[in-house]
């Protein structure tokens, strides 16, 4: 789960996107959640370079096991 400040995060160039994040979830599905997490703020901040957000950027990945564990 993300806010839209993820996916629409912009620098001068472009805009982070939908494309961007399905690569990443993609390229990063087998992380844990919590190294999930910190490689797309990673991901996120490679893209802004120097640039500021715009708005805020939350990230929540849970791991779920399934029914009754």
């Amino acid at each position: 789960m993300i806010s839209d400040g993820v996916s629409e995060a912009r620098t001068a160039t472009g805009v982070y996107g939908e494309a961007a994040l399905h690569r990443f979830i993609r390229r990063t599905r087998s992380l844990a959640p919590l190294q999930a997490v910190r490689s797309l703020l990673g991901d996120l901040r490679t893209f802004l370079a120097d640039a500021d957000l715009e708005d805020d950027a939350v990230a929540v990945c849970l791991d779920w096991t399934g029914p009754g564990r």
